[in-house]
């Protein structure tokens, strides 16, 4: 419609990298371990407790309380906000469950040092509590850990 608005096209990788997608969503059932374990944490408290906390530290960044993040990359969310104290053994984590949510928002790095995958961005765990940290292997991996 507009042909002297455009006198090109940029084009880059493909719209999906299956491989490196699918061994990046295997990644999580070992940070998270199954749901019997002393690290897991309950989609509820994924979407409530941690969801919560993620919005007290980073909501605001934008100059607006407005429940949206609006650049995840800006926040430095500290779990450690949400750790149980001598006083308090609700509504919080085990310092365990706290390393496990440090990782999870932490970049993996290989051995050699390169960037394996990116980390989870602040604001994502109420999707990601439904499937990529629900205590059970990812369906295509599943069989590496019977």
């Amino acid at each position: 419609m507009f042909p002297v608005d455009f006198d090109g096209l940029v084009a880059g990788s493909p719209a999906l990298d299956f491989n490196n997608l699918q061994s990046w969503r295997a990644n999580f059932f070992p940070i998270t371990g199954p749901a019997t374990s002393s690290r897991f944490i309950s989609k509820s408290s994924w979407t409530t407790l941690i969801h919560d906390e993620v919005l007290n530290q980073c909501d605001g960044l934008d100059g607006v309380i407005d429940g949206i993040i609006e650049d995840p990359s800006l926040c430095s969310f500290r779990p450690e906000a949400l750790l149980c104290r001598k006083d308090n053994f609700t509504n919080c984590l085990t310092s365990t469950q706290v390393e496990m949510v440090r990782e999870i928002f932490s970049p993996l790095y290989g051995e050699d040092g390169n960037l394996l995958y990116p980390a989870m961005q602040p604001g994502s765990e109420i999707l990601a509590a439904e499937n990529l940290y629900a205590g059970k292997p990812f369906s295509y991996s599943e069989s590496w850990f019977k």
